[in-house]
């Protein structure tokens, strides 16, 4: 019995090796960071016991603890459905955080820890609940394309090269806090011009030079090449990577599909969409389809492997010219320059909100909801019932920036400008 009581008094410790303060649980479950060392600390929904940002399994229970939420550009891959939004409320008056530098990459969010990367390569680790900065990185060139994070690694693309960051590792206040890259890869053929895509094992970017595309597939583990060759593409510009089952499919703006096996880094035969792509609306994965938009204004889906070779489905026609592009299972949301239209999952108009500003950002659909950030700066949120907005907050007077993103109780965005704001939102069901 002892023993037991002093595991549990432990595991009500902070979790940071050289520290072991006690921990007011109010207060975590408040700021999530240890009130004496300002590290930052999360609680697992099992059993409670505080453990440090980005562990992959509880120190109490041992189970794991499901870090990863928002690891890379939205829409990049398949995400796991997320439970509808109830409300959301206005962001601490400890919001805006101030960072003095442009952003152009999308911030990205796991377990409590917001990753704002800046055009100056300041790379700002900030906590989603209070704004308290726990560190910053600084890559060795400018950061125009989101990063990615897997299993406590940073993987940041800035200039001709990668970077791999041990996040978990700088975290920890007991380790040492010098920020030299874990490794680091120049890219052949050019800068990446596109957001970091992971899956569980490898980072993948691709580079462009002129009509030349040069996918690259790397450990994440070391940073050397897993095929034996990298992918060049001779199609012109190209979209993002997507992860799509066992493929990465690279789709230009003419139209044309290429998918190179995950495994190998062989190209099968490409295949034509006879039209050609929107470059401004980032394509969305939702499970084995793509879903996109061409420069005519309509939205269209591609599944990539139906068994009898690809199909191509045009989903939907939008008169205004469109700007962003969100999917789940049951919907798929539009942004264009006349507000906001939300389709079912194989495209029959649900509604439009045609009296609100432009939506030039990717929306977040969460459950039967969806959330929109404005061009006004106004954060919306919908139902899939009618196109009035159910509730509303203000995030920005303007200067909206890059794509917000949702973890499992915020939603966060960062400016143009380098202002970062978090909103808590209260998920439906819960009290």
């Amino acid at each position: 019995m002892a023993s037991t009581a002093m595991t549990i008094e432990l595991l009500r410790r902070c979790p940071h090796i050289g520290c072991g303060a006690p921990l007011d649980g109010d207060a975590v479950d408040s700021d999530h960071a240890c009130g004496q060392c300002g590290g930052g600390v999360t609680v697992c929904n099992s059993c409670r016991s505080a453990n440090r940002l980005l562990a992959t399994h509880c120190r109490g229970c041992g189970m794991a603890t499901g870090a990863e939420v928002w690891p890379c550009h939205p829409g990049l891959r398949a995400a796991g459905r997320r439970d509808s939004i109830h409300s959301i409320k206005k962001a601490r008056t400890t919001f805006p955080i101030h960072l003095g530098s442009p952003a152009i990459a999308s911030p990205i969010g796991v377990d409590g820890l917001l990753v704002v990367s800046l055009a100056n390569g300041d790379i700002e680790l900030l906590s989603e609940y209070s704004g308290k900065r726990f560190g910053r990185l600084t890559a060795p060139d400018e950061i125009v394309v989101t990063p990615a994070i897997s299993a406590g690694s940073l993987f940041v693309a800035a200039g001709p090269g990668v970077h791999c960051y041990d996040v978990s590792r700088y975290l920890d206040r007991s380790s040492d806090r010098h920020q030299t890259p874990v490794w680091s890869f120049e890219c052949n053929g050019g800068a990446p011009a596109h957001p970091v895509l992971v899956d569980e094992q490898t980072v993948y970017l691709i580079a462009q030079d002129g009509n030349t595309a040069t996918l690259h597939a790397l450990s994440q583990s070391e940073g050397r090449p897993v095929w034996n060759e990298f992918p060049r593409i001779e199609s012109g510009p190209t979209m993002a990577p997507l992860l799509v089952n066992d493929y990465i499919v690279v789709i230009s703006l003419a139209g044309d599909v290429f998918l190179v096996n995950r495994s190998d880094g062989i190209v099968e035969p490409s295949f034509h969409t006879r039209r050609e792509v929107n470059p401004q609306v980032t394509p969305f994965v939702e499970r084995d389809r793509i879903v996109l938009t061409d420069k005519n204004h309509r939205v269209f889906e591609i599944i990539p492997n139906s068994g009898g070779g690809p199909l191509i489905n045009e989903v939907y026609a939008m008169r205004a010219r469109i700007t962003s592009l969100a999917a789940s299972a049951d919907f798929i949301a539009v942004g264009h320059m006349a507000g906001l239209t939300l389709l079912d999952g194989r495209g029959g108009r649900r509604w439009s909100a045609d009296d609100i500003d432009p939506v030039s950002v990717t929306p977040i659909v969460a459950g039967d909801t969806v959330f929109a950030l404005d061009d006004a700066g106004n954060g919306l949120l919908f139902n899939a019932l009618k196109s009035n907005p159910i509730d509303k907050a203000r995030l920005f007077g303007a200067n909206v920036g890059p794509p917000p993103l949702i973890t499992r109780t915020h939603i966060a965005a960062v400016s143009t400008v380098g202002d970062v704001v978090a909103i808590e939102y209260r998920p439906a069901g819960k009290t």
